[in-house]
This record gives structure tokens, C-alpha cells and sequence, in this order.
């Protein structure tokens, strides 16, 4: 990320197993993960993905667009818990 985006916390890598695929686990792991952070006293979570539509379903606002320093993630996402 660039220095100007150092926010937390940061869900950095969600990956599901294409046998797995289309039966909502991201969904489980994104809310189990904002669950967690709500718990320990977080009022915001950020995330940065590739793929454009699919973090705003889970309640997502896309904040910024950047150039990756490495790897394909491209836009930097926050919701508020």
C-alpha cells in the first residue's frame, strides 16, 4: 500500500478454494473478521481488492483508487462497524 493509505485495521487477503467457491465462506470470513474488530474496539475496517462490485455487497465503500506496489490490488475499500 501506499504511505498514505496506511489505515487499520486491514483485511489484506481473502482466498477461498475453487471447490468451495459460491457458497458464501468470504462472506463468513469477512463478517467473522469485522465481528472481531467491532469486539476489540474497532469503528472501522479496510480491505484492498482487484475486483470491482464485490466488497460493496458486503457493505463496502470504495475510498481511493492506487497503484499497487505489488500484486494485482488496485482499490482500497472501509465499512464502518
Amino acid at each position: 500500500m501506499p504511505p498514505e493509505y496506511d489505515f487499520s485495521p486491514f483485511i489484506n487477503l481473502v482466498f477461498v478454494d475453487e471447490h468451495y467457491r459460491g457458497k458464501r465462506i468470504s462472506e463468513l470470513m469477512i463478517r467473522f473478521a469485522l465481528d472481531y474488530a467491532k469486539e476489540i474496539g474497532f469503528k472501522e475496517v479496510y480491505l484492498k481488492s482487484e475486483h470491482h462490485g464485490l466488497y460493496e455487497k458486503y457493505g463496502f465503500e470504495k475510498i481511493a483508487d492506487f497503484e499497487p506496489m505489488q500484486g494485482l490490488a488496485n482499490q482500497l475499500f472501509r465499512i464502518a462497524i
